[in-house]
C-alpha cells in the first residue's frame, strides 16, 4: 500500500491540495470550519504525518533545536541534555544531540550544517576562546537564535545564556578546606579554554588570597575534566612529593581520577588527605566516602536556558536573557581536618619504612 500524502487527502475531499496543505500548516483563515473539519478528520483517520521538511519550508519552521556540548561521557552534561529534552518534549520541539568534544572544527561544522534550515535555534556549551568568535558572529548578524549555557565567550557578553556562579562555587570549596586547617591546598584546573574553568581558578586563588595564604604554583596542575587527567595530575603531585593535606579538583571527574592515583599510593580519605570536587554529579558505589562537592543543577540550568532559546525562536523577548545559578556544598564527608602524619613517598609510591610529618 502507497503511503499517503497530501494529493490522496485532497482526492478524498474534493478540495485542492493547496487548500489540504494551508490547514495542515495553520493558515486556513479563509478556508470554511466545514472543509477544516472534513480536512483534518481525514489525516486523523488515516494516520497522516505531513513531510517535515516540507513543511518547513512552508513555515520557516522546524521545530527542532540543537544541544551542542563537550562531552556526552560526562554525567553533568548528560543532565543538561535530560533538562533541555524535557522542556522541547513538552513545548513541541525535537533535538539534535551534538559531542564536540571539545574540538573546534566540530563545532563550527555542526554550527554551519544544522543552521541549514535543520534546526530552529541551538543551545551551545562552547570554548571561551577568540578562534570561536567568528562562527558565532555569523549566527548574530542573521538574528538566528541561540543560547550559550554554562561555557561562553566574554567577548560575546550580550549573548543570552544560563551559568553557574563557578568563580563564587570555588571560592566556597576552597574557604571550606581552609576552615578546616589545611593551608597547602592543590588544585587541578579544568580546561583554560573554558571559561567556567578559569573562573573556579579564580575562585580558588581568591579564597587563598583572603586567607592571607600564598597562591603556589607548585599546587595547580593542569587538568581536562576527564578522570584520567584528574588521576595523572594527582600522580604529579604524589611523584614531587608536593606538601599538600587537601586536593580541590576542578571537576568531580577529575576528583574521582585524583582519588584513584592516591589510594593506589596508600593513601587513605580523608584521614591522609581531603578531595573535594565540583558539580556533585552521581557515581553510584564508585567510591567511599563520596566525594565532596560543589551542587550545580545542571538540569534546572538545561530548562531555563531552553525556554529561553524557544522564546527567542518565537520572536519574543525573554523574561531574563541571562541567568546565574547560586551553588551550594554538598559535604560527603571526603574532607577533614588535617593530618598530624601522612605517607611518605618515593617516586610517587608509598615509602613504609617512614612518614612524614606536615604542619
Amino acid at each position: 500500500m502507497s503511503s499517503v500524502t497530501i494529493k490522496t487527502i485532497a482526492e478524498i475531499c474534493g478540495v485542492s491540495t493547496t487548500t489540504v496543505s494551508m490547514v495542515i500548516n495553520n493558515k486556513s483563515a479563509n478556508i470554511s470550519k466545514k472543509t477544516r473539519e472534513r480536512i483534518l478528520k481525514v489525516i486523523e483517520e488515516l494516520n497522516y504525518e505531513p513531510n517535515q521538511v516540507a513543511r518547513s519550508m512552508v513555515t520557516k519552521r522546524t521545530n527542532n533545536i540543537a544541544l551542542l556540548i563537550p562531552d556526552i561521557a560526562n554525567p553533568f552534561f548528560a543532565d543538561i541534555a535530560k533538562g533541555v529534552e524535557r522542556t522541547c518534549s513538552e513545548n513541541g520541539f525535537h533535538v539534535f544531540l551534538c559531542n564536540t568534544d571539545m574540538k573546534k572544527d566540530v563545532e563550527e561544522e555542526y554550527i554551519r550544517v544544522l543552521r541549514r534550515r535543520y534546526v530552529d535555534g541551538m543551545v551551545i556549551s562552547t570554548q571561551n576562546t577568540e578562534e570561536y568568535i567568528p562562527i558565532f558572529e555569523e549566527l548574530i548578524k542573521d538574528d538566528y537564535p541561540f543560547v550559550f549555557i554554562e561555557r561562553y565567550i566574554n567577548r560575546m557578553p550580550n549573548i543570552p545564556g544560563v551559568f553557574a556562579k563557578n568563580e563564587e562555587g570555588a571560592y566556597g570549596i576552597t574557604e571550606h578546606l581552609i576552615r578546616l586547617g589545611h593551608t597547602n591546598i592543590g588544585f587541578i584546573t579544568g580546561p583554560l579554554v573554558t571559561s567556567n574553568a578559569r573562573f573556579r581558578l579564580e575562585g580558588y586563588k581568591k579564597a587563598l588570597q583572603d586567607a592571607g595564604l600564598p597562591v603556589n604554583p607548585s599546587l595547580i596542575k593542569n587538568g581536562d575534566y576527564k578522570v584520567e587527567g584528574g588521576y595523572r595530575a594527582a600522580r604529579e603531585l604524589l611523584a614531587e612529593g608536593t606538601e599538600i593535606t587537601a586536593l580541590f579538583a576542578s571537576n568531580d571527574l577529575m576528583a574521582f581520577g585524583a582519588y584513584k592515583a592516591f589510594r593506589e599510593a596508600g593513601w587513605s580519605i580523608p584521614e591522609h588527605i581531603s578531595i573535594v570536587g565540583f558539580d556533585n554529579i552521581e557515581m553510584q558505589g564508585v567510591i567511599e566516602p563520596k566525594i565532596t562537592s560543589m551542587e550545580i543543577p545542571a538540569y534546572d540550568m538545561a530548562v531555563q536556558a531552553t525556554r529561553i532559546l524557544l522564546s527567542l525562536i518565537e520572536g519574543k523577548t525573554p523574561e531574563e536573557r541571562k541567568v546565574y545559578y547560586s551553588l551550594k556544598l554538598i559535604d560527603k564527608g571526603s574532607t577533614a581536618e588535617p593530618p598530624a602524619s601522612q605517607p611518605a613517598l618515593k617516586g610517587g609510591a608509598v615509602d613504609n619504612t617512614a612518614s612524614r610529618t606536615t604542619t
